[in-house]
């Protein structure tokens, strides 16, 4: 999800690139049913990172099902359209307060690119900024319920940002000539209708078990 035309392109300057090879790298697959792509979150081997990749895995398999609406439906032209496999590097924060980017096809990381010579399918590379997706709020929670509900609702709310802002760029990887104007008004009511939902709904049938 953006902040800049969806051409711009950012590229990790020498010192970041030379810090994420210092601090290495874990890997977490995400497999669940079709017409899902496998995930393969690729996330700092830090204890935030291993937390984050772990909530795109619950939102992904647990919360995912059961959300309103449903995001299989929503974007099902999405789906249909992206490779079998794709790569989620996670990043803490990526310049310009950007949330995410699709790779545009040929420049993906070394990373995909041995993943995609490797199990010999098409892989897709997106990133998210995790970091800055926990602290962006459109809408705050404190405009849909009481407090005490808002508060309930932390780790949902966060939940739904990462799947919106994956959904974001998963739509940018499958169809990169969709004007960003016409896929942020998808992402918004996306992400305003689930949560609404959720918050109606939260620790009885929206997917919060730890």
């Amino acid at each position: 999800m953006r902040k800049h035309p969806a051409q711009r392109i950012y590229i990790p300057g020498p010192w970041r690139r030379l810090w994420d090879r210092l601090r290495g790298h874990e890997v977490l697959v995400i497999e669940f049913s079709e017409p899902l792509p496998i995930l393969v979150v690729r996330h700092p081997r830090t204890r935030r990172g291993a937390e984050a990749a772990e909530s795109l895995r619950t939102a992904w398999v647990q919360l995912l099902t059961v959300m309103e609406p449903d995001p299989r439906e929503v974007y099902a032209d999405v789906l249909s359209a992206l490779p079998p496999m794709v790569m989620v590097r996670f990043e803490e924060r990526n310049a310009g307060g950007v949330l995410g980017h699709a790779c545009p096809h040929g420049l993906e990381s070394d990373a995909t690119k041995r993943l995609q010579s490797e199990t010999g399918l098409p892989v897709g590379e997106v990133d998210l900024a995790y970091r800055q997706i926990a602290e962006w709020q459109p809408r705050p929670l404190a405009s849909l319920a009481s407090g005490a509900e808002a508060t309930d609702s932390g780790e949902l709310r966060y939940r739904v940002a990462l799947l919106t802002v994956l959904f974001h760029e998963l739509e940018h990887l499958a169809f990169p000539d969709r004007e960003e104007r016409q896929v942020r008004l998808r992402s918004d009511a996306f992400y305003e209708a689930a949560l609404e939902a959720g918050v109606r709904a939260v620790g009885s049938r929206y997917g919060l078990d730890h």
